[in-house]
C-alpha cells in the first residue's frame, strides 16, 4: 500500500512517526510538504504536482498541519481530488462537513448535540464583548477561536486587559469561558470508533495551561475507571464525524467532566510518552483495515 502524508513540516513528530511505522508494516509511506506542491488549475482539470514531479496515487492518505487557514483551499481540493482516486482520506468526512473547524464552530456542534461543555460567550464585536465582561468576582479565560498548542489563550483577571488582547485580535475571533481552577485536563484519543488511551496533562506550578507544548507535565490516565469521561469522548468523536482526533475534557469543581475541545489534527508526541501507546501503529492500522474491508471503493 501506498500512503500520503500531507504536513507543513515534514520533520515534525507525527509525519515522522507515521513514516517509521509505515515502513515496519510494509507501507510505503510519502511524506509532502505543502509548500512543495504546485496546482495547474483549467477548464475541467486540476493537476497537482510534488516538487515538479506528478502527485501520484496513494491508497491511504493523512493531513495534517494544513487545518490552518494558509492551506485550507489545498487541503479541502486534495481531499476531494485523491476520494475521487479511490484513496482512503483520514477524517475526510469532518472535513468535508466543516471545513474550517475553529473552536466557536465545535462549540456549536457541541451545544447542538446535548454535549457538556464549559459555558461560553462568543460576541460579534467590540462593544458587545465589553458590555459583557464582568471580571471583579473570578478571572476568565480569553481564548482565540483558531488557537491551537495552548496558543492565543489568556488568563483575564481585570478588564484592562482586554484592551491589549482586542490589539491583536479581532471580537468575533476570541471566545470567554470562566477559569476552571482543576489545574489539571484528560486528553483521549479517539481511532475510529475505540478510545485508544488517555493521558492527564497538569499544569506546572505557577502556570495554569496544561498543553504538553506549553510545558505542562503528563502522565498515564486509566478510562477503565472513568467509563462517563470515555462516553462522552466518543460522542465527541461521532459528533464531528471524525476517524481520528484528541478529545479535551476538564471537570468542573462538581467533578463533571467537560468539553474543552476537539483537534481532528492532534499531536500525540506527549501522549506515546506518557501513555507508551503506539498511536501511529493505532492510525494506521485503522486505515488499512478501512481499505481492506472495503469501506472504499476502489477505482
Amino acid at each position: 500500500m501506498k500512503l500520503a502524508v500531507f504536513t507543513v513540516n515534514t520533520n515534525a513528530y507525527g509525519p515522522q512517526r507515521l513514516f517509521t511505522e509505515g515502513q515496519k508494516m510494509g507501507i510505503e509511506v510519502t511524506l509532502i510538504s505543502y509548500f512543495d506542491l504546485c496546482f495547474a488549475i483549467n477548464t475541467n482539470q486540476t493537476q497537482v504536482f510534488n516538487q515538479n514531479q506528478p502527485l501520484g496515487s496513494f491508497d491511504l492518505a493523512v493531513f495534517r498541519g494544513g487545518t490552518c487557514m494558509e492551506f485550507s483551499p489545498h487541503r479541502n481540493f486534495l481531499m476531494r481530488y485523491l476520494e475521487n482516486k479511490g484513496t482512503f482520506v483520514l477524517n475526510s468526512a469532518s472535513c468535508q462537513q466543516w471545513q474550517d473547524f475553529d473552536k466557536l464552530t465545535q462549540h456549536f456542534i457541541f451545544s447542538e448535540n446535548n454535549l457538556p461543555i464549559v459555558p461560553t460567550e462568543a460576541w460579534g464585536g467590540k462593544k458587545a464583548l465589553k458590555t459583557s465582561l464582568n471580571l471583579n468576582i473570578d478571572p476568565v479565560i480569553i481564548k482565540a477561536t483558531d488557537g491551537s498548542m495552548g496558543l492565543q489563550v489568556f488568563k483575564v483577571t481585570e478588564t484592562a486587559e482586554i484592551d491589549n488582547i482586542l490589539l491583536k485580535h479581532k471580537a468575533n475571533g476570541l471566545l470567554k469561558q470562566p477559569f476552571l481552577k482543576t489545574g489539571h485536563d484528560l486528553r483521549i484519543i479517539i481511532v475510529g470508533n475505540k478510545a485508544i488511551g488517555a493521558m492527564r496533562r497538569i499544569a506546572r506550578s505557577g502556570a495554569f495551561l496544561t498543553n504538553y507544548s506549553a510545558g505542562g507535565l503528563v502522565e498515564n490516565y486509566s478510562l477503565a475507571n472513568d467509563p462517563e469521561a470515555e462516553k462522552i469522548a466518543l460522542a465527541v468523536a461521532k459528533a464531528c464525524l471524525t476517524d481520528y482526533a484528541g478529545i479535551d475534557l476538564m471537570q468542573d469543581e462538581s467533578g463533571q467532566w467537560l468539553i474543552l475541545e476537539i483537534n481532528r489534527d492532534c499531536q500525540f508526541e506527549g501522549f506515546e510518552e506518557s501513555t507508551k501507546l503506539n498511536v501511529a501503529r493505532e492510525i494506521l492500522n485503522y486505515m488499512v483495515g478501512r481499505v481492506k474491508s472495503k469501506g472504499v471503493n476502489k477505482n
